[in-house]
């Protein structure tokens, strides 16, 4: 099965760019990178995620993955990346948007050993679509002239869209701490990354251990 991730990566930022493909080369997946929007500010951000949607062709290829140029993919990312897109070829009706790392989310439903369901996610460094984006990703539209009003206008923007979300758990990519153009200076999201993955770790083990117990509850009352 060939896989190709798209990654937004802005033409001046070389530095990044040789870092993503130094980071994802050693696996089997073809690295397109799309030419960023470049405003100096976050509405280009916004904008750039917008393009590389709007573009694809999903009556070609009905998974798209956009990566930002700051992905970088965790120790379970051998181990479980084919078993997603595995999943996700075989249960089309089962998602529209999968992510693969996020700095917060809502409420959790276990899949299977490496999804959970959530009804919100937030931070959209390294995601896949179906085509279902397509209903919703015309009607956004941050204004250009607030620009700085529009900083992760685009991952609020997508928390709220009314689209089935999975996310993998374990994260498969996290942000790798590097200068932002946008912040003006040296960001770094490990932390936040490792305290939702926990946070799932125990919604995980809560509702596993609840089910167990109802299902304790009712073979004791058959019997």
């Amino acid at each position: 099965m060939s896989i190709t991730i798209k990654y937004i990566n802005l033409g001046y930022r070389f530095d990044r760019r040789a870092e993503f493909i130094r980071a994802w080369s050693r696996f089997p997946i073809r690295l397109e990178r799309f030419d960023a929007v470049d405003t100096n500010n976050p509405h280009g951000c916004a904008m750039s995620h917008k393009a590389v949607i709007t573009e694809h062709d999903f009556s070609q290829q009905p998974i798209l993955i956009v990566a930002e140029d700051d992905a970088v993919p965790t120790d379970d990312f051998e181990k479980n990346f084919m078993k997603v897109i595995r999943w996700m070829v075989a249960n089309p009706g089962k998602w529209d948007i999968v992510s693969f790392g996020v700095s917060d989310i809502g409420y959790v439903s276990p899949i299977n050993d490496e999804l959970v369901s959530t009804d919100r996610i937030l931070c959209a460094h390294f995601t896949a679509y179906n085509s279902k984006i397509l209903d919703y990703i015309h009607n956004f539209n941050p204004n250009p002239e607030e620009p700085y009003k529009v900083e992760n206008a685009y991952d609020r923007w997508l928390a709220g869209v009314p689209l089935k979300k999975v996310v993998t758990h374990p994260f498969l990519s996290i942000q790798r701490p590097s200068f932002s153009d946008l912040a003006h200076k040296k960001q770094d999201f490990t932390s936040i990354f490792n305290k939702v993955s926990d946070d799932i770790s125990r919604s995980r083990k809560l509702i596993i251990d609840l089910v167990k117990e109802s299902q304790e509850f009712f073979s004791e009352g058959e019997e």
